[in-house]
């Protein structure tokens, strides 16, 4: 973080003979020329030979104490500081520069001290408030911090880097929006800074506003065409914009920039899976695990990609790596226990999804998956109960919406069966097995009119749907057995 010193309005005031002022005059002036240009030594002469016809200006000590600074010199530019203020204790700009010194040696508490004298003494004193917001963020201050960024932004609305670092201090809790507002505000002073440009567009993924990373990105590759970073944010972009040719472009571009980028094997994963590229999706996601061989969403990633091509025991094994190397990936394990059901072997995926329900109980897919495992084994109690929670956690799954259907209908609550077919009907109107049980209930209900309906219904969806087409003919026939319902 920029740590500022500069100093305001000094003027060194003129002797009353000019014959004998004229030099440190210049000497001050040309110390500050030299400052200015950078050259600290050459200013340090300047500043110490007017100081010779002036000793005790504070002004001067000042000016030597920010250059020893400047020269990495921390106890010779304390000692002159501490001269400065002996000599004008009121003297604001000298209590923010020793805050300086004391900074870069570590003395926190010190710091702080000088740069809150500083601004007590002169409260639009930009350059404190901004020091002072710069140390508390260094602290973990973040509130205090705040509060300094906003009251030196008042000060100075368009300063670059006090716009920066506040973003800064807001994306590191989380402040995603307001970071991104500080951010913008930076760009506007000066947008030549790719760096901010692909931090931008990093945070603009972040909160799903693909649009404008796309520009921020697009923006960097103006300036510097061979960034591997903005090659492969403007393809993830692209990726969410539904462009994958283009995405790929540029995921391969950033490849060929940067050929140790796990994200740009990664990413072309996941464009070619989503295009149903299955073999060409594959082969990025090795790729990209032979140079991150733990990563657990490429993983999981690389099993989805195997399991759609109906490998399963392959595809059960990398949900295990998964799992194993991120316990907290709940879509893992939750494929896990899909590739585990889908291979046979029913009494481990159980187990998974109790397991997942147990350690993700805000994953809705966990007491699905659960439910239908209950349901299976015809406990329709605990099936009920899973699926209620799944359903509270993400309405509208219509398989789930379906089964809850059908176990009311086993308890003879027809009412709650109705809804519930309802439910999965309007989340799916193709449903056909729904549209189907809806007319059992009704026919139970004795609404026969509207049960013959929903078989034809469900005929309409699905000519082949045997058990509506049995329960519509039997309703055409004198001595007809029960309604038959359809899991």
């Amino acid at each position: 973080m920029t740590v500022r010193s500069i100093l305001l309005l000094l003027i060194i005031p003129l002797l009353a003979s000019a014959a004998l002022a004229q030099a440190p005059v210049n000497r001050a002036e040309l110390g500050q020329q030299a400052y200015a240009a950078g050259k600290m030594q050459e200013a340090l002469e300047h500043f110490l030979a007017a100081l010779q016809s002036q000793p005790g200006n504070a002004v001067l000590l000042c000016w030597i104490g920010s250059t020893y600074l400047q020269l990495g010199q921390l106890p010779q530019a304390e000692n002159y500081l501490k001269q400065c203020l002996t000599a004008d204790p009121r003297y604001a700009v000298g209590h923010n520069n020793l805050g300086n010194v004391y900074l870069a040696q570590g003395r926190l508490t010190e710091a702080e001290a000088s740069y809150k004298k500083a601004v007590d003494l002169e409260d639009d004193y930009f350059d404190a408030h901004y020091n002072l917001a710069n140390l508390y963020l260094r602290q973990g201050r973040d509130a205090k911090a705040w509060n300094e960024y906003t009251r030196a932004l008042k000060i100075n609305p368009n300063d670059y880097d006090a716009h920066l670092n506040f973003g800064v201090a807001l994306q590191k809790v989380g402040e995603v929006a307001k970071a991104i507002e500080h951010y913008e505000a930076a760009r506007q002073i000066r947008g030549d800074d790719n760096r901010l440009l692909l931090t931008l567009g990093a945070m603009y993924l972040k909160v799903d506003r693909f649009r404008d990373a796309k520009e921020r990105y697009e923006e960097a590759l103006k300036r510097e065409p061979d960034s591997a970073a903005a090659n492969l944010g403007l393809g993830i972009s692209l990726h969410h914009l539904k462009q994958p040719q283009e995405a790929l472009t540029y995921l391969k571009r950033g490849e060929q920039l940067d050929s140790q980028s796990f994200a740009a094997k990664y990413n072309q994963g996941l464009v070619y899976a989503a295009v149903g590229d299955l073999k060409a999706a594959e082969e990025a996601y090795r790729k990209a695990l032979e140079l991150q061989p733990d990563d657990a969403m490429c993983q999981n990633n690389l099993g989805g990609v195997v399991f759609q091509q109906n490998r399963l025991p392959e595809a059960a094994e990398l949900f295990t790596k998964a799992v194993k190397a991120d316990g907290t990936l709940a879509v893992a394990r939750v494929n896990l226990a899909l590739a585990l059901e889908a291979a046979g072997r029913t009494d481990e995926a159980f187990d998974e999804w109790k397991t997942a329900a147990q350690r993700f109980p805000e994953e809705a897919a966990a007491h699905s998956g659960l439910g239908n495992a209950y349901y299976e084994r015809k406990q329709y109690p605990s099936a009920l109960a899973s699926y209620l929670r799944g359903l509270e956690l993400e309405p509208g799954n219509p398989q789930a919406e379906n089964n809850v259907g059908l176990i009311y209908l086993t308890q003879g609550n027809l009412d709650m069966a109705a809804t519930h077919f309802r439910s999965a009907l309007k989340a799916n109107p193709r449903f056909a097995q729904a549209a189907n049980n809806l007319g059992v209930v009704l026919e139970r209900m004795g609404k026969i009119e509207d049960a013959r309906a929903q078989y034809r219904k469900a005929l309409e969806i699905d000519p082949q749907c045997q058990p509506a087409q049995d329960n519509l003919k039997r309703l055409g026939e004198k001595d007809k057995p029960g309604a038959q319902a359809v899991g």
